[in-house]
């Protein structure tokens, strides 16, 4: 009966690309060969699978309980169905680049091909997906409230403003979220501030740039170089400069002149030298990555489950959408795809993401806050991400490195018209929380 298991098994998973997995010729014989042609007639024909109660009363066998050890043929042919797919893929978009000895393509397509195919066969608990009865989950849900109430609302991981873990309830598993601004009105700093908050606490962070590597090269030409000195082979550590000021609490401003005073100057040090071990002062693990090793989110996907981060930050993450052709429509396709992909990952990862997008250009700077409809080449963002949070700069805000939160979207019911957490990055490091207004819907 192995043939009737193997086509029971595919007809109960509901997945047709358990039939591209079996081999007529090899795996069946006699009256289940006709079974197997007549699945595919109906399926090329309706483009979904019978019910084995219908293949059972077509031929007059058994198919209308899962046979005994099913879900073990249902495993061999999802794996068989995925490695199926994987040949296909790498065929298809990878092979070309290599006969064209284009190895840096070669490997990016390798990258997509890889996460596609995750995407397509996730390694996760569907029971999630479903509930049997409202009956059956009645002591789960009391256990889900006396942990929200022994938190105190605070059940993800926390802002670095009071005021914001508070109303968000924290930064939750397989949640997506986005910091949202027009240009040069500190986004970066806001997801680096995030970033060494929760390195500072023990967490393993993982963050990611498409804009800033972690480091420049060194000087190349003599006239760099004579005038550099003995400093000519030191790299510039350029995002990690900002890392260095927000975990140090000294001034951006003066650090990246190297003009720090004596208190700033012993605080760096002392800074650096927790850096040497930072878990023995019970600090986390954090990784920086950025472009040209992750280009995508297949490359992150790939990093992400090499580290296993408690958390992915993704800076100017827009950069890495694949808009395809040039036409507008089609970029903006692109960017919903790209933003339900992140979601995706983050879910399936069970770990927070917060990337940072970045309004249109044509917002004006007057603006004290941007409506939905401005974000940049999308509108699905605040269907696909659960909590938007905007930087604004208002009228009055002179300096170019002061900024405020002001949310763009209302959360469990709570409306957070305006929440004052005001930036001065320039001079100073002071993320202060000021005066700001809540209303209960």
């Amino acid at each position: 009966m192995s043939e009737a298991n193997y086509i029971a098994a595919v007809l109960h998973s509901g997945d047709s690309k358990g039939l591209r997995a079996i081999d007529p010729e090899r795996d069946l014989t006699g009256a289940w060969l006709k079974v197997y042609q007549w699945i595919i007639a109906f399926k090329q024909e309706h483009n979904r699978l019978p019910r084995a109660e219908t293949v059972g009363a077509q031929f007059m066998v058994n198919l209308a309980e899962p046979p005994e050890s099913a879900d073990v043929y249902a495993a061999m042919i999802q794996r068989q169905a995925k490695r199926t797919h994987l040949e296909e893929q790498l065929t298809a978009e990878v092979v070309p680049h290599l006969e064209a000895q284009d190895p840096d393509k070669a490997l990016d397509a390798t990258a997509q091909a890889v996460s596609r195919v995750k995407q397509l066969f996730p390694e996760k608990d569907d029971s999630r997906s479903y509930l049997k009865s409202l009956a059956s989950s009645v002591d789960e849900r009391w256990r889900d409230y006396e942990f929200r109430a022994q938190a105190q609302g605070d059940i993800g991981l926390p802002f670095p403003w009071p005021t914001m873990t508070r109303l968000t309830m924290g930064m939750q598993p397989g949640e997506a979220l986005a910091i949202v601004a027009r240009p040069n009105v500190g986004k970066s700093w806001a997801l680096i501030t995030i970033g060494t908050f929760l390195w500072q606490l023990g967490y393993k962070v993982l963050f990611v740039s498409q804009e800033t590597p972690p480091r420049s090269g060194i000087a190349k030409t003599e006239r760099a170089r004579a005038r550099l000195g003995a400093y000519a082979d030191v790299p510039r550590q350029r995002l990690t400069q900002r890392f260095d000021a927000i975990a140090a609490r000294i001034s951006a401003w003066r650090f990246l002149n190297g003009q720090l005073n004596p208190e700033e100057l012993d605080r760096y040090k002392r800074y650096l030298e927790i850096c040497r071990d930072p878990q023995a002062a019970g600090w986390g693990t954090l990784r920086i990555v950025s472009s040209p090793l992750v280009r995508n989110i297949g490359h992150l996907d790939q990093f992400a489950s090499e580290f296993e981060p408690d958390i992915i930050l993704w800076d100017s993450a827009y950069l890495a959408i694949e808009r395809g052709k040039h036409s507008n429509n089609k970029r903006t396709d692109a960017a919903g795809y790209f933003l339900e992909d992140c979601k995706l990952l983050f879910e399936r990862l069970g770990v927070p993401g917060v990337l940072t997008w970045h309004f249109n250009r044509n917002v004006d700077e007057d603006d004290t806050h941007a409506g939905q409809g401005d974000i940049s080449l999308t509108d699905d963002m605040p269907r696909l991400f659960d909590v938007i949070m905007g930087l604004f700069r208002t009228p009055e805000m002179v300096d170019a490195g002061e900024a405020i939160w002001r949310s763009l979207k209302i959360r469990d019911g709570v409306n957070i018209p305006e929440l004052r957490t005001r930036f001065e990055i320039k001079r100073h490091i002071a993320f202060d929380e000021i005066s700001f207004g809540i209303t209960e819907s």
